[in-house]
């Protein structure tokens, strides 16, 4: 059985460059410098290298609170392992949103320590649920995000991705 291993398509990147630098080093055909460089990363082959990219790189990913994420059996596949593509965005909006305690508004991030501010974040994740859509689905705009999830909720996405643009506060 062939492990599950996550990887960014920038890392698939370099993975790229390196066997490009490997095929003209050892003068192997490019086939056979992908599959090496794949080896030499823990993966089975080049193509396993590929899946795992897709894994982490859906057109389209959308969170829900846990609260409100029951009933999506068509077209949307919930995946926790999708929280390491949103961490950094949905962190960074996080920290910028406007501290309701603070009589000056100020962001969370200048009112707040980092280590708080993490906890607090953690917190968050821990209660949201990250969806994508499946292979077969192609969703290209945000009002189409919309229409499909409206068919199986009557709540919408906390937040949304589609083909890498992120869409905020919808909720």
């Amino acid at each position: 059985m062939r492990k599950t291993i996550y990887i960014t398509p920038k890392d698939t990147e370099k993975l790229k460059q390196k066997a490009r630098k490997l095929k003209r080093a050892e003068n192997l055909s490019h086939h056979e410098a992908l599959d090496s460089v794949a080896k030499s990363a823990g993966f089975s082959h080049w193509q396993h290298v590929c899946q795992s990219t897709r894994l982490l790189n859906p057109t389209c990913i959308f969170t829900m609170e846990i609260k409100e994420a029951e009933g999506f059996d068509r077209h949307f596949i919930p995946d926790a392992s999708l929280s390491i593509v949103c961490e950094d965005d949905l962190y960074k909006q996080f920290v910028l949103e406007s501290d309701e305690l603070d009589i000056k508004g100020r962001p969370l991030k200048e009112t707040h320590p980092r280590k708080e501010l993490c906890e607090i974040f953690q917190d968050i994740m821990d209660g949201l649920v990250f969806y994508r859509a499946s292979d077969k689905l192609k969703i290209t705009s945000i009002e189409q995000l919309f229409k499909l999830v409206h068919e199986q909720s009557f709540w919408l996405p906390n937040h949304a991705w589609i083909n890498g643009k992120y869409f905020d506060g919808m909720a």
